[in-house]
């Protein structure tokens, strides 16, 4: 984990399957952020079963969408930004 730019969670046991999905944080010059998620999957399982996985794009995006929505929300509220903090997030990333 980089600190408020990068985050990757990963499980599985290798080299039966492995799956791994990358956060990224890329800041703009124009002040805007660009938020980057990739998922990788590898393993003995996975090529077997990658022709059988559905399409992952629209979930995605759609996590993509929420995200923007709650930065944005949460941007109107600089004074309470510990409000929005979460508590159990660094249990999460780690």
């Amino acid at each position: 984990m980089i600190e408020n730019k990068r985050m990757t969670w990963s499980d599985g046991l290798a080299p039966i399957f492995k799956g791994s999905r990358t956060f990224e944080l890329s800041p703009n010059v124009n002040g805007s952020t660009d938020f980057i998620m990739e998922e990788r999957f590898q393993g003995l399982i996975f090529a077997v079963v990658k022709n059988r996985l559905p399409d992952f794009r629209p979930i995605f995006e759609q996590y993509a969408d929420d995200l923007k929505r709650e930065a944005e929300r949460v941007a109107k509220y600089p004074q309470h930004q510990e409000y929005f903090a979460w508590p159990h997030a660094e249990a999460i990333m780690m």
